[in-house]
């Protein structure tokens, strides 16, 4: 890993901050932080425990001590659970981050079709260009004199083909990086996210930065075949997570009852109810 050449002399005012984040990501990117949240609101105890103490994500998660890179790609249908796998994920990576003083990066995007401003390969390039500068201060420095010497020549916004280099100029500064990126096949974009998660994942390779790439979507054999490099480690949810999804319906069901916005007079059609419910989840 290099270390920043230059000290920052004095502390950037939260205005000229502001202006140098207005400028590289014009585009909405609190989109990720609230996906999050929000998968992490919803999910019952237990949930995607079988794949934190799996391997395959023990050797994912290692790939930083050994100084590799590593991906996963983990395959779905929709409301197959693999936003909650995601986002599990990545809270366990945060909570080591928090327990260890090691400079652990991590990245995060979640694709949602709902949502204007989680589709587009813009907004995940913006997204991840804001999250690994707000790793550091020396980040914002470097990113403000981007600013200073383009927005003085008279460039009104920052050019698309310079985040992928932007960010992998930051990325030499850090120890270990983790990406994720969840519901690739929910972007309109998604083989141009895929290739700049590509370029990412070979350029720590190729710098010796260790580096692992998450990645969630349908099964897509053309994505498999354009994409080798993040899809080699394939994880099929539609058994793995079938445990998840019978405990989870059982809970809302018995809640629903319970609450008295489910009714039926024969107690003996709940199971029924989460048996057929179960079946369905992500068809």
């Amino acid at each position: 890993m290099r270390t920043l050449s230059t000290k920052v002399e004095a502390q950037m005012s939260r205005e000229e901050a502001q202006k140098v984040l207005s400028w590289l990501c014009p585009l909405p990117t609190t989109g990720a932080h609230v996906s999050l949240e929000n998968a992490l609101a919803r999910r019952m105890s237990g949930t995607g425990e079988w794949f934190l103490q799996s391997k395959t994500f023990a050797h994912w998660l290692a790939s930083k001590d050994s100084g590799e890179t590593s991906s996963i790609w983990i395959t779905g249908l929709p409301g197959s659970g693999r936003t909650l796998l995601c986002a599990s994920a990545i809270e366990k990576l945060l909570s080591l981050k928090s327990e260890k003083t090691e400079d652990t990066t991590v990245l995060y995007f979640f694709c949602d079709h709902r949502d204007p401003a989680k589709v587009t390969h813009d907004n995940f390039l913006m997204t991840l260009t804001k999250q690994i500068l707000n790793h550091s201060p020396d980040f914002m420095e470097q990113a403000k004199k981007v600013y200073d010497e383009k927005a003085s020549n008279g460039e009104q916004t920052f050019n698309r083909t310079d985040y992928i280099p932007l960010i992998q100029s930051f990325m030499s500064f850090c120890k270990h990086v983790f990406i994720f990126c969840d519901a690739l096949d929910e972007s309109s974009e998604g083989d141009e996210i895929a290739s700049s998660l590509g370029k990412l994942l070979a350029y720590g390779q190729k710098c010796g930065i260790p580096t692992s790439v998450l990645m969630t979507s349908r099964f897509d054999v053309q994505l498999e075949r354009r994409h080798s490099a993040l899809t080699i480690n394939r994880v099929a949810l539609a058994e793995n997570m079938k445990p998840d999804i019978e405990q989870y319906v059982t809970a809302e069901v018995g809640s629903r009852i319970e609450r008295g916005t489910l009714k039926m007079r024969d107690k003996k059609l709940q199971s029924s109810i989460q048996e057929q419910v179960a079946s369905r989840a992500g068809t």
